[in-house]
């Protein structure tokens, strides 16, 4: 997932065995108001729909990517490559543009990664934003490509894109949607056809190719303005460090694994959160659940105005 964090700040998270965080605050009293934001609420996993196949799920809510991207890292020592995926809150500056484009996203080597790294944060700091830029970080605009119409108000694009419509943004507003930000996208390819129309499926062997078999709008803009829903609130960041156990082999230099065992990605998850890991919030992403979370009220926004293309699933907090 695609987390977002406050521009210009870092995570502190505390060594495993701690009792007490950066702030100071034992985690019995953390724990405490942890309980006190949780008493009289409820939550719910927050996540696209079921579609009757993954054809019909990209056809209805299409492809979407930062193209403004700081390039990945490559190790030296291990030759993993690897990035953060962190989304920025702040369009991409014209200079940094410039420097960006004839890279793509990498890789880099080490050293000339940090090289390029402190010439763009030079860049931002000139423009007024005090951020130190990490790899795969991603700046604003979203660009956003489907095969159909967008006749809905809320759209499930490449993992961890929220998208919503005019009309969804002013409804998350009008009910005080705390945890959120909106910032407007660009439309690069918009279909013609209905999303509840038949498209060619036959002998589709990658849903990207239903771009050069569909009609497409002349000026996708036509369809209106859509915003990127960004969930500014991590639970990952709340958490200690995750370190690669003995047996994944660690790389001494980096530190990420060289033979990660990726079997959770499989696990099937209880809806289960810990009231540490529930922020005074409306929608949060999950480290737990690995995906995003909602109070009370966005069910109650969800189910009164019928925004159907969304499923959310009961979280018991304990």
């Amino acid at each position: 997932m695609r987390m977002l964090t406050e521009v210009g700040e870092r995570s502190t998270r505390p060594s495993p065995g701690r009792t007490r965080d950066a702030t100071g605050i034992p985690d019995t009293v953390k724990n405490e108001r942890a309980e006190e934001r949780c008493m009289g609420k409820q939550y719910w996993r927050f996540e696209r729909p079921e579609h009757e196949d993954y054809n019909r799920g990209f056809f209805i809510n299409g492809t979407s990517h930062h193209p403004m991207c700081i390039p990945w890292v490559t190790c030296p020592k291990c030759d993993n490559t690897f990035s953060t995926g962190k989304t920025l809150r702040i369009l991409c500056p014209g200079r940094v543009v410039e420097m960006l484009r004839p890279l793509g996203k990498g890789p880099l080597p080490w050293e000339q990664h940090a090289e390029f790294r402190r010439e763009v944060d030079a860049v931002l700091r000139s423009e007024g934003h005090d951020i130190q830029v990490q790899p795969g970080d991603q700046f604003q605009p979203l660009h956003w490509e489907v095969p159909s119409r967008p006749r809905q108000d809320l759209f499930w694009a490449s993992p961890g894109d929220i998208i919503v419509s005019e009309w969804g943004k002013s409804l998350f507003e009008e009910y005080g949607v705390g945890g959120v930000e909106f910032h407007p996208i660009v439309l690069d390819k918009i279909g013609t056809l209905e999303p509840w129309d038949e498209f060619p499926s036959e002998d589709l062997s990658d849903p990207i190719d239903l771009f050069d078999m569909v009609p497409l709008l002349d000026n996708p803009e036509d369809v209106g303005q859509f915003y990127e829903m960004l969930v500014q609130t991590y639970t990952g960041d709340m958490a200690p460090p995750q370190r690669p156990r003995p047996d994944e082999d660690p790389c001494s230099f980096c530190g990420q694994a060289r033979n990660p065992d990726l079997s959770w990605v499989y696990e099937p998850l209880p809806l289960v959160l810990p009231k540490a890991y529930v922020p005074d919030v409306d929608i949060f992403d999950s480290h737990i659940l690995r995906s995003s979370v909602v109070s009370d009220k966005v069910e109650s926004l969800v189910r009164q105005h019928r925004l159907e293309q969304c499923r959310l699933s009961r979280v018991r907090i304990e």
